[in-house]
Parts: C-alpha cells; sequence; structure tokens
C-alpha cells in the first residue's frame, strides 16, 4: 500500500520503494553507478544480477525453443515443407507484432531457400486472425501449409476449414489460451494452460524469432544447411523481433530486455531495407531507442493496418527492394498523419460521451456509429489516459453488431475478463491480454457486457486500490544533474516492466511557471516551469499536452510556493551545452513545507 496519504493534483496516490543501505552499497562496490544503486536495489536486484540486468546476454537469457509445447511438432513440419519445396503461407495479424512476426518467418525461410507468401487480412472485411475468406485464396494460390502468426489460439473454426481445405496449420501465438486449442499440427503459445511458466511475456516476434532458432537447430543437425549451402543470419533478425517488442507493449524483462538491446544494436546499422526506409522518411538519425519503436516506426508499421492496406507493413519488412521499401514508407508515413487527424477526432468525441454518461464508472465505454475500426484501439488507450480506468472504445459494424477496442490499467487482467464474457455468452468473438484485447458483440448486449466488465474491475487489485504511483526514489532539486541523468542511460531500453526511473523531487520551489502555445493551434498546450533547491541550484522543467488540465492550473497556481514534483528526468541538449531537465507527469504540495507549518 502506498506510504504517504496525500493525494496529488492528479488525484493518485504516491509510493516510494523500501530499500535496504546493505544492498545499495552492495551495487556500487559490484561497479554499478551510485545514482544507478538504490534504483536498482528499490527495483529487486541484487549485485549478481544487476551486471545481467545492465548488460543483458542474448545467448544467455534465450531458452531452448523445444521448452514450448509444439515447437519440436512445428520445426520438424516445416522441414518436412523445406525439403519437398512445399508452398508456405504465413498468415499474420495487422498490427506491428503481425508484420515483424511475417517478416521475421518470411526473411529466414528465405535464407533456407523457400519464398513463403505472406497473408495479413483486412481489417474491415476480414477482421482480426485467420479468415475464412483469406485461407480460401491460400488454398486456391496451392498453399500446403499456413503458419499463423500473432493469432489463432480460439480461431477454432478458421483452423477446421483449413484441415478441411487438406492445409495443414501451426499456431505461433502469445495471447489469452483456452483449456481447449485448435486442432493444429502445433500450437507454441507461451500462455497456453499446460505449458511450463516462465516465458508469459513475449510477444509473438520473440516467439517467431525462437521459431526460427528452434527450425535452425534443426535444420543444422539434419544435414539440411549443408545440402543447400546455406548460413542464415538469425541474429541479423533481431531488430524486427526488438521493433516487434516494443510496440506490443510487452514487459521488457528476462529475454525481451535482451532482444530489445540487441536488437536496436543491430536497427543501427540500417541493414533492414524497410526500416532503413522508415528511418528516412522519420527523418530518425544517429542510434536507435526503443522510443523511436514505440512511437515513430511503430505508428507508421501500424497505419497501413488501421486505415490503409493491411499488407503494407509486412511487405515494407520482408523486402529487400530499397526502392519499394521507400515507396512504401512514403504510403506509411501519409497514412500516419491521417490516422492522427481522424485519431484526435474521434477521441474528442469518445471523452464527450464517457463525460456525459459514465465518468464516474469503473470502466469506460463510447460507441460511434461510424468510427473507423483502425484507429478505436488508440483512442481506446487515450480514453484509459485520460480516466485511469480500463477503456473499451467500440464501433458500429452493420447487421445489429459492434466492434471493440480496450486498454487496460496495472492490476486488471483484461485478456483474462474478455475470455469469461465470451464463454458467459455476452461476446460473439474476443480475446487478447492483460493490457490489451479486442471484441465483437451484439448490440443489445452491450449493457450486460459492459456491467460485466465494472463488475470484474472491482474484484481486481486496480479496483481495490485505483491508481497508485510508484517511484524509484525521493531527491532534491539540488540533486538533479547532467550526471545523474547520463547515468540513468545505463538502464536503457526503457518500456513496460522496465520503466523510466521516475523521481519524486520533493520541496522545490515553483519560481515561475507559464503556458506555452501550440504551434499549429495557438492554444496553451505545454507548461514550462523553473524550480530552485534549498542549496540553490535552478532546474527547468516541463509538461507537455496538459493545457486546460487540473494539473497545469495548479502548478500555474503554486507560484512562488513549494511543491513535490514527480517525473522523469531528461537530457537537454542545446548549442553544444547539456543540461538535466524534469519532465512532469504529476505534482503536490510540499509534504515538507506542510509538515513544517505543521
Amino acid at each position: 500500500m502506498p506510504d504517504e496519504t496525500q493525494r496529488s493534483f492528479k488525484n493518485r496516490l504516491w509510493q516510494l520503494p523500501e530499500t535496504d543501505a546493505a544492498d545499495v552499497r552492495a551495487l556500487v562496490e559490484a561497479g554499478t553507478a551510485p545514482g544507478v544503486a538504490p534504483i536498482l536495489a528499490a527495483r529487486g536486484y541484487t549485485g549478481s544480477d544487476a551486471t545481467a540486468y545492465l548488460d543483458p546476454s542474448l545467448r544467455a537469457l534465450l531458452p531452448d525453443p523445444d521448452f514450448f509445447l509444439g515447437m519440436p511438432e512445428a520445426t520438424q513440419r516445416l522441414e518436412q515443407a523445406l525439403r519437398r519445396q512445399e508452398r508456405i503461407a504465413i498468415f499474420g495479424d495487422y498490427d506491428v507484432d503481425g508484420a515483424t512476426s511475417s517478416a521475421t518467418l518470411c526473411r529466414y525461410l528465405r535464407q533456407v531457400g523457400n519464398e513463403a507468401r505472406i497473408y495479413i487480412p483486412d481489417r474491415i472485411e476480414e477482421g482480426y486472425g485467420p479468415s475464412i475468406q483469406g485461407l480460401d485464396t491460400l488454398k486456391d494460390e496451392g498453399t500446403q501449409l499456413v503458419v499463423i502468426v500473432d493469432a489463432g489460439t480460439v480461431h477454432f473454426e478458421a483452423v477446421e476449414h483449413a484441415n478441411k481445405l487438406g492445409m495443414d496449420v501451426v499456431i505461433v501465438d502469445h495471447h489469452t489460451a483456452e483449456a481447449q486449442l485448435p486442432d493444429a499440427v502445433a500450437v507454441i503459445n507461451p500462455n497456453r494452460q499446460d505449458q511450463d511458466t516462465g516465458y508469459g511475456h513475449l510477444c509473438a516476434a520473440g516467439m517467431v524469432f525462437l521459431l526460427c532458432v528452434g527450425l535452425n537447430a534443426r535444420l543444422r543437425d539434419s544435414g539440411y544447411l549443408q545440402e543447400i549451402d546455406a548460413r542464415p543470419d538469425l541474429f541479423g533478425l533481431l531488430d524486427l523481433t526488438a521493433l516487434g517488442t516494443v510496440a506490443d507493449v510487452v514487459p521488457l524483462t528476462g529475454v525481451n530486455r535482451a532482444f530489445v538491446k540487441r536488437g536496436l544494436e543491430i536497427m543501427g546499422r540500417r541493414q533492414n531495407p524497410g526500416i532503413a526506409a522508415l528511418a528516412e522518411t522519420a527523418q530518425i538519425e544517429g542510434r536507435f531507442e526503443a522510443y523511436h519503436c514505440g512511437f515513430i516506426l511503430g505508428p507508421r508499421v501500424n497505419a497501413g493496418g488501421r486505415i490503409g492496406s493491411s499488407m503494407l507493413g509486412a511487405t515494407l519488412l520482408s523486402s529487400d527492394d530499397p526502392v519499394e521499401c521507400l515507396n512504401i514508407a512514403q504510403q506509411l508515413d501519409a497514412l500516419n498523419r491521417e490516422r492522427q487527424t481522424m485519431e484526435k477526432t474521434c477521441a474528442q468525441m469518445a471523452i464527450q460521451q464517457v463525460d456525459a454518461l459514465g465518468a464516474d464508472k469503473p470502466a469506460c465505454f463510447a460507441v460511434g456509429d461510424d468510427w473507423h475500426e483502425g484507429i478505436i484501439g488508440i483512442v481506446a488507450s487515450r480514453m484509459k489516459d485520460a480516466y485511469d480506468k480500463p477503456a473499451f472504445c467500440l464501433t458500429d459494424v452493420g447487421e445489429g453488431l459492434l466492434k471493440g477496442s480496450a486498454r487496460s490499467m496495472a492490476g486488471f487482467d483484461l485478456g483474462a475478463a474478455i475470455i469469461e464474457a465470451r464463454n458467459a455468452g455476452l461476446l460473439v468473438k474476443g480475446g487478447g491480454h492483460p493490457m490489451a484485447g479486442g471484441v465483437t458483440l451484439e448490440r443489445d448486449k452491450l449493457e450486460a457486457f459492459e456491467a460485466f466488465i465494472c463488475d470484474k474491475v472491482k474484484e481486481s487489485p486496480f479496483g481495490e486500490t485505483g491508481v497508485v504511483s510508484t517511484f524509484d526514489a525521493k531527491i532534491t532539486v539540488d540533486q538533479v544533474s547532467i550526471g545523474l541523468a547520463d547515468s540513468l542511460v545505463t538502464m536503457e531500453p526503457f518500456g513496460v516492466g522496465n520503466p523510466k526511473p521516475r523521481f519524486i523531487v520533493a520541496n522545490a520551489l515553483v519560481e515561475d511557471a507559464d503556458m506555452l502555445l501550440c504551434k499549429k493551434t495557438q492554444v496553451p498546450a505545454h507548461l514550462r516551469v523553473k524550480l530552485r533547491g534549498d542549496g540553490g541550484r535552478q532546474v527547468k522543467a516541463m509538461a507537455f499536452h496538459v493545457g486546460g488540465t487540473e494539473l497545469a492550473q495548479q502548478i500555474l497556481n503554486s507560484k512562488g510556493r513549494r511543491i513535490d514534483i514527480a517525473g522523469t528526468l531528461s537530457v537537454n541538449e542545446w548549442q553544444g551545452r547539456r543540461s538535466a531537465e524534469l519532465m512532469i507527469d504529476d505534482a503536490r504540495p510540499s509534504l515538507a513545507a506542510a509538515s513544517q507549518a505543521a
């Protein structure tokens, strides 16, 4: 439970971890930077495993592929297909995880002599997962083996249809599974109910990389690679694995951390023509960071599946033609800009609807008659951020049906709740993982489904505590320095499961605060703050996109007063000078000042 009970300006409780001074000393003695040691100690790392965390070894962390149920059967069937020169099709999802998974397997199979065909379903016409229409198309093309990636675990009818058509099916997925599995040659999923635990945090991109590792070992041991004189470059595929892992918002812990850290190094070589073209179009220079995957490259790859052609992303990432890649990257960039405009309009309408009908419920729902299916997932994320609660954004798709996307909060397993609702007869179909999911339901069951989800949220750990902001350390303004900011770089890559360190900067004097205008709209958008510490150090701080919020107004009203700031450190570079800057995400009246006054 939180150890400090005063609510913040965003109505959150703040919680600091308990750390042992002896653990911190041990980390420093093991070579950890003094500024990083308290953070690692708070996150449970000791001297022995901190080194592995700071420099994750993929060879040490990579599991044996055969640890996963279905892997031996899958690699055996793939070797058989390669030796028989069968037609192999990769049936992927239309998001970044699906595109990177599809491209990874396609590129590996190309290196071992098979030009597999990628099929990505149309989001509107076919929906998520293997469609009957898509499987019929693949059969007509002579496909003999279908590898479904980032889907398939709960697609019983589609797999049965493929079997009737005479096509074998291998599934490589990570979404929440039921006790029963489809009748496929193999179902590889770290979240199978009968699978030994330990790797449930992997996304499809990571699982497909492991499939390639397992297949490569089989082909090496059987002599196939020698027969065709092939030397596949497995590690060269890690740029795709890193992109899919970050974009799918899975925890950057364990082997995922190694995937991303090593994958970003591969990405920096720009050897994948598709990634190089995306970087050029987005004007990314220098080294890649997880931020670029999540907020620059990922949204562009997603844009095709959201509002354009679903095949664009996978085609881009699997192509070796630089001219084709640049053309697709430019199309995706244009589609992404169009998507941003649509998303902004839809998000405003959704938030207005929630404000009018149900902002006080445990979960928020918004329904539109003609909202584009490709953007409702992003809008659900905006709703979640606006209300600090699980959010569903749904749109009418005709024939009395609603289709929706959902995003969750820590402490509420959304995927499990959706599966339970489907089994209760409230959904036509649905699935997901703890933090995101999708549903299709009859419109006249919306009220019952909403009540079901709200009850589940109330019963969850999230429902019991609400939003609790956790921090890594408490510091003062005088401790904010470029040295501290630079030392935090060793903890990259940052993301879910390994967030950028968050600090409480205690008892900071607000010397000045003002709003900066948005360049396009000339509306107050960003908050600029000058802070001073007891020792006289001045630090600049920023809070972006907070125009019109309670947080911005409370800080503006705090000029000349002391407050506690919540946020992260960044490095500001200007005209050759580097300085540490605070990125504000919350604040509250100073507990120290209140204590002194009392």
